[in-house]
């Protein structure tokens, strides 16, 4: 929970999936589960 957080933080700044994941140093695609995750809340 607490790193879909910090994607979702990331993501409302304008930043883009990969911008996310080379922050948090994860793949694109976790990523993009993190936000499929926060969206089903």
């Amino acid at each position: 929970m607490h790193r879909e957080r910090e994607v979702f933080e990331l993501l409302v700044q304008d930043k883009t999936t990969r911008d996310i994941a080379e922050q948090l140093s994860i793949g694109e695609k976790t990523v993009r589960n993190h936000i499929s995750n926060d969206m089903c809340f």
